[in-house]
């Protein structure tokens, strides 16, 4: 699938009533694939919502988005990877998770950004795959439950990125998802 293509299907996603939408891709094409959909999202389309990073420390994300001209001011962050290394990002913009094995405090920190009368849209995984490390697939598949829940209830779409590899997490959630999306 070319970009284009790619494209014209997450628009669809987002002009229809489709909630939730899992992105699959090789290893390789997932980051490329990621920063055009945020780009899209974000310049094309000018939404805002919530970017939960498992991929990459959330303040480094947001640097690769400033140079790519991305509206970081529309994007909350929730950072699930970056206290596994000991270091806390020093931005009040973005929500560290304290253990990824407590997938609890993605619920928190996404309640924590709309308490603060965030305007969401979206919200976005950046690799779910990542959580495999810390989570067995029953606890993914519950938070995947309970986000695709609740964006249908809260009026914002989900997106989430997976690697095609990773076949029994996504033969466990894709059925959770409205669309699913090969690349």
């Amino acid at each position: 699938m070319d970009d284009k293509d790619f494209l014209e299907k997450i628009d669809k996603t987002i002009k229809n009533s489709i909630n939730s939408a899992l992105v699959m891709s090789n290893p390789s094409d997932l980051n490329p694939y990621y920063l055009i959909f945020l780009d899209f999202l974000n310049k094309t389309k000018n939404l805002s919502g919530i970017l939960i990073n498992f991929r990459n420390p959330s303040i480094k994300e947001k640097e690769v988005f400033i140079k790519r001209g991305i509206d970081t001011s529309k994007i909350s962050f929730i950072d699930g990877i970056t206290v596994t290394a000991d270091f806390l990002p020093d931005d009040k913009d973005i929500y560290s998770l304290l253990n990824p094995n407590d997938l609890e405090g993605v619920k928190l920190g996404i309640e924590s950004i709309l308490s603060k009368k965030f305007k969401v849209e979206f919200l976005i995984i950046d690799l779910l795959d990542v959580l495999l490390y810390y989570n067995s697939i029953e606890k993914i598949h519950k938070m995947i439950e309970y986000l695709t829940k609740n964006t249908s209830e809260l009026g914002y779409k989900l997106f989430v990125f997976a690697s095609k590899e990773n076949k029994a997490l996504l033969d466990d959630v894709s059925p959770l998802f409205s669309e699913k999306i090969e690349v």
